[in-house]
């Protein structure tokens, strides 16, 4: 049997700070690195993930004086620019809004392939932005989206050809994490794990708190995670006079700590991908309820493996919270089948598998025209 060919890659990223796409992006890098890739990931500023990725063998380097997110930046792109001129790498692969339309615009002319990671289905962007994307997506070689769908939108919105798109479910390192053994204290715990921004509606899990705490009064609810609406949350958390049940708890390092603490993990999101937190508490044996958005019903088999419920709903979220809390064998039931499906379909491994083909699909269709700066032949019919 041949080994699959080793490759230098480019990762590029808006940051390595907090965020599910960020801690895909180290999970992928480091996995990448063990298999013999050479891994470069190239950041508008770096973060905490940073040292992660350093200590498996990639090169972390920072191109701009602040943060780039949900814009076009020269500067970015210029510095994209100078490492595809200045290195030899096989392919780009970029992931995340700014990154992306970045590196589209450096790899241009440079006959280095593109991979593009869409992430989100990106319902805040505007016109300009959706007309940004489709550049990005028009002069990438293979555009992988991690929901069902987002690959959707991307055929049927964008108007990409099936072939160059693939999904690609983010996964997680699983093969640390045992069924969680919880001490079961005497008050319910329900945990959220979010960025503080607007799409992961927030707020809405903190109504729902004020409606489980009427029923379980003892209640807690930490929030694992940062953002810029921390200080409007803690606010909002005050007016509804549930402050000294919900601790914000920021940016997490032992998340396995954090969930072996839950009976159950509320996902409030009114937009995702495929939320790597879910993921992580079907794997440690830990019960979901979740809105049915984005890639959460590729991972939340309702009744089966957890429980979904509309967006934008905390009566409906606070319900299917308070059915587990008061039926711990349905609990148990549900949590042990989401393990068995974390284990079989969400693994990292799997993704590397799946994104290290694509890297090699891209090359081998990646025409001498186009190394040439010309456009492949067939986007020039």
């Amino acid at each position: 049997m041949t080994q699959p060919r080793s490759h230098s890659v480019l990762i590029v990223i808006d940051s390595l700070q907090c965020g599910g796409a960020e801690r895909h992006v180290v999970d992928l890098a480091r996995r990448l690195c063990t298999g013999g890739h050479s891994i470069t990931i190239a950041c508008s500023v770096s973060g905490r993930f940073a040292v992660d990725v350093q200590a498996a063998g990639a090169e972390v380097l920072s191109l701009c004086p602040r943060l780039v997110k949900r814009r076009f930046s020269l500067g970015f792109a210029r510095g994209i620019r100078h490492l595809l001129q200045a290195n030899r790498f096989d392919l780009v692969h970029a992931h995340l809004y700014a990154s992306s339309i970045s590196a589209a615009a450096a790899a241009i002319g440079t006959g280095v392939p593109l991979v593009v990671t869409e992430q989100t289905e990106g319902l805040w962007r505007s016109s300009a932005q959706r007309a940004a994307s489709a550049f990005a997506y028009r002069h990438a070689d293979r555009v992988i989206g991690v929901s069902r769908a987002i690959t959707q939108s991307l055929t049927a919105d964008f108007g990409l050809p099936e072939w160059k798109v693939a999904y690609v479910p983010n996964g997680v390192d699983l093969s640390a994490n045992g069924a969680a053994d919880r001490a079961n204290p005497p008050d319910p715990v329900v945990g959220l794990v979010a960025r503080l921004v607007p799409e992961k509606d927030v707020p809405s899990f903190l109504h729902c708190a004020q409606r489980v705490l009427a029923r379980f009064p003892g209640a807690t609810f930490p929030i694992a995670g940062d953002g810029p609406l921390r200080t409007s949350l803690i606010r909002l958390a005050r007016e509804l006079g549930i402050e000294s049940a919900v601790s914000f708890l920021g940016v997490q390092d032992d998340m396995e700590h954090f969930f072996s603490r839950l009976d159950v993990l509320a996902v409030s999101s009114a937009a995702e991908g495929t939320p790597l937190a879910i993921v992580e508490a079907m794997g440690i044996g830990v019960p979901v309820v979740a809105t049915a958005v984005g890639g959460i019903p590729d991972q939340i088999d309702h009744g089966v493996n957890g429980l979904l419920v509309p967006p934008g709903d905390p009566r409906a979220l606070a319900e299917a919270v308070t059915s587990l809390l008061e039926d711990e064998v349905r609990a148990r039931t549900l949590a042990a089948a989401a393990r068995d499906r974390a284990l079989s379909e969400f693994s990292i491994d799997a993704t590397v598998t799946a994104i290290e083909d694509i890297y090699a699909a891209t090359l081998a269709d990646h025409v001498p025209a186009k190394r040439a700066g010309l456009a492949p032949a067939n986007e020039m019919t």
